[in-house]
């Protein structure tokens, strides 16, 4: 404001005037004209009405009695079994994946329009935290398969090398993002040489060595009247003799609880162990999650003496 009041532009008050003259000219347009606004939230807690509605009234507000009562009404309906073996299991074949399952677990309806009616979120152009996950991702296997088990050591220009190759074209598609993308390209290259810090403790604390990265799997299992065949992707699983481990790579911090395993709402790491195991014929020594996102710690004020 105060460089305003260098400018020929209006001041804060003139604008402000000008705000309020344009809403008296909408509000005094009308023959008949009710304003209403809650008497509560949804937490209980009372509200009153703004001042400028009292000013504009002349008058404190009252209750206005509801003409018409809101009657719940409870609309379920279930697929027939022949429309539902029509949707999701032609020819005898359910295609699905674990994160599909848990999302049945979850929310049958979501799953009705997601794998029924196969409907989707709007295509997003922003880099979000799911596609920098995916870059991470590939960021790690394909260190895993050109360093074995030294990729954690991997230096600062290889990463840089590898994160250049697929942020230029980037960059040349949205020109107006390079410096924004620039930005990115330097808080994925810590980020990322950090958590090779991490698991550079992990690998000197280990014998074990990556033994296949993004491992795709197709097995069939038999129902009813179908055959489920669940297919996906193990991120990274290591080996030594005869033993095996499973590492998912994840962009959020994630744990695996009990609870939601019986309750079938975490199925995957559970899941990438037993096929595991059973494809390779090795004893699982166990699974576990890997964040690769650093998260930011609140730190609160205080004072030093």
């Amino acid at each position: 404001e105060a460089y305003y009041a260098k400018t020929p532009l209006p001041s804060m008050q003139e604008r402000y005037d000008h705000f309020l003259c344009e809403k008296q000219k909408q509000l005094s347009n009308s023959k008949h004209l009710i304003i209403s606004y809650p008497l509560g939230d949804y937490e209980g807690k009372g509200k009153e009405a703004a001042l400028e509605i009292e000013t504009f009234t002349a008058k404190p507000s009252s209750p206005w009695l509801v003409r018409y009562q809101y009657l719940s009404h409870e609309a379920y309906k279930q697929l027939p079994p022949e429309q539902a073996h029509a949707l999701y299991a032609g020819k005898g074949l359910l295609h699905g994946s674990i994160s599909s399952l848990e999302r049945y677990r979850r929310c049958p309806f979501s799953y009705y329009l997601r794998y029924g009616l196969h409907v989707k979120e709007p295509f997003s152009f922003s880099f979000d935290a799911s596609r920098i996950g995916t870059l991470s991702h590939h960021i790690l296997e394909v260190l895993t398969k050109t360093y074995g088990k030294e990729y954690a050591n991997a230096s600062k220009q290889i990463i840089e090398q590898l994160l250049e190759q697929e942020l230029n074209p980037l960059a040349d598609l949205f020109k107006n993002h390079a410096d924004w993308i620039d930005l990115l390209k330097q808080r994925l290259l810590t980020s990322i040489q950090q958590n090779l810090k991490i698991l550079s403790d992990m690998e000197a604390h280990s014998g074990m060595s990556v033994f296949q990265s993004e491992y795709e799997f197709s097995s069939d299992y038999p129902l009813d009247n179908a055959i489920l065949r669940l297919h996906g992707f193990i991120d990274r699983i290591d080996c030594k003799n005869e033993y095996i481990r499973i590492l998912d790579y994840k962009s959020s911090p994630k744990s695996l609880q009990e609870a939601q395993v019986f309750a079938a709402l975490q199925l995957q790491l559970i899941t990438y162990g037993i096929i595991s195991s059973q494809t390779f014929r090795k004893t699982l020594l166990g699974t576990y999650y890997v964040s690769l996102k650093n998260e930011n710690i609140p730190c609160i004020a205080g004072k030093v003496k």
